[in-house]
């Protein structure tokens, strides 16, 4: 079987999607011939060349006009008519793109099944909270017919799946969450808990404020003793209006911005991490999450966070509101339990083990391509 997964870009700043994308090709590549497409919004040669080394196949990198989610490839149009007749799926990651639009209208056309996985683009958060009238239009026009034409839908968490059933496309959903592998050893051994870190994008859906203004309410001498480092980057301006509420909060003694880190240095973040951070607006899985889990560092995450549910069921780490008095009130029952602390890192790799495993979910993904074919061509 040829599998041809076909993604807007795949840039540093993209973060999870990125990161799921190769790990979906790392789950598969032993068992069926994988390409990709994308384009090279984003990506500098250097980069490209580190992805295509931790991948293992072929990437096919267009020229494009637009920005990352929402360029446009006429050379990636016709490599598609000129080559998709190689390949029996197509697997499509982001709604709202039109690279995938224009992917799915060519599979049509020639007949070739697809798989879409929407990656929370399906969700009320995401359609309501940036260009909603838009992404209305875009929709009613474009990509319901996107949706609705697919073989199946690949869903990364239970709450996904429930968001996609709300928007009347609850037929075809497939849940397969994102491989993680679990890391070396717990090293959960000290007694003292400081380093409360945050890694990935900065950007207003994180929902760092929250955890910022609940730094603010902690007595001091709680206060004093931790540190809260934030890895990554975003938007110029937004960055700064983050950095300017930890001024106007007299945080900057405690609140580090330690800009972003390559993937390959990721590591020494999660050994110095004593607990990751993710107070989100929405998450429809949580990567670094379950990346901080599988190296037994224990989580605090907001309850839209998809991994909620599992978080609570494995004991491996904090479920919270976003409400900054709830977030301090943790903050501090966290600082005062080191053996919870350490039991929920435990507990956290266990999860990532027994849930996220390449093995099963590769074996997940190839059931899913067979059956998307098999339904095709019946």
């Amino acid at each position: 079987m040829r599998i041809l997964h076909v993604v807007p870009a795949i840039d540093p700043s993209g973060g999870g999607p990125v990161r799921s994308l190769m790990a979906f090709i790392g789950a598969t590549r032993e068992m069926v011939d994988v390409e990709v497409l994308t384009t090279i919004s984003g990506s500098p040669r250097k980069w490209r060349r580190y992805v295509e080394r931790q991948v293992r196949v072929p990437i096919h990198w267009m020229p494009h006009m637009g920005r990352h989610s929402k360029n446009v490839s006429i050379p990636a149009v016709l490599w598609l008519y000129e080559n998709i007749s190689r390949f029996d799926l197509l697997h499509l990651h982001a709604c709202f793109s039109p690279i995938n639009t224009v992917a799915a209208g060519v599979s049509r056309r020639m007949r070739i099944p697809y798989i879409i996985r929407p990656l929370g683009t399906l969700s009320p958060y995401s359609i309501n909270s940036y260009h909603r009238t838009v992404k209305k239009i875009y929709w009613r026009f474009f990509e319901k017919r996107t949706v609705e034409g697919s073989a199946s839908i690949h869903a990364t968490s239970d709450m996904e799946s429930r968001e996609i059933g709300a928007v009347g496309m609850d037929t075809r959903i497939r849940k397969i969450p994102i491989p993680v592998d679990v890391v070396g050893n717990s090293n959960r051994q000290g007694t003292s808990i400081s380093n409360f870190v945050y890694l990935g994008r900065i950007h207003p859906k994180k929902g760092i404020e929250f955890f910022l203004r609940a730094l603010s309410k902690l007595d001091i001498n709680y206060l004093q003793s931790l540190k809260c480092r934030i890895y990554g980057n975003g938007d110029r301006r937004y960055v700064r209006s983050v950095e300017n509420l930890v001024h106007r909060l007299c945080l900057t003694d405690y609140v580090s911005f330690e800009g972003e880190v390559r993937w390959e240095a990721r590591e020494k973040v999660w050994k110095m991490a004593d607990v990751f951070f993710l107070t989100s607006h929405h998450e429809n899985f949580g990567v670094a999450a379950a990346e901080a889990m599988a190296r037994g560092v224990p989580i605090m995450i907001s309850d839209k966070v998809a991994l909620a549910v599992e978080v609570l069921t494995y004991d491996a780490g904090w479920v919270v509101p976003l409400d900054a008095d709830e977030i301090a009130s943790m903050i501090q029952d966290i600082i005062e339990k080191p053996k919870a602390w350490r039991r929920k890192g435990d507990n956290a790799r266990m999860l990532v083990q027994n849930q996220f495993d390449r093995g099963v979910i590769g074996e997940e993904l190839i059931s899913m391509y067979q059956n998307a074919q098999s339904a095709h061509a019946g």
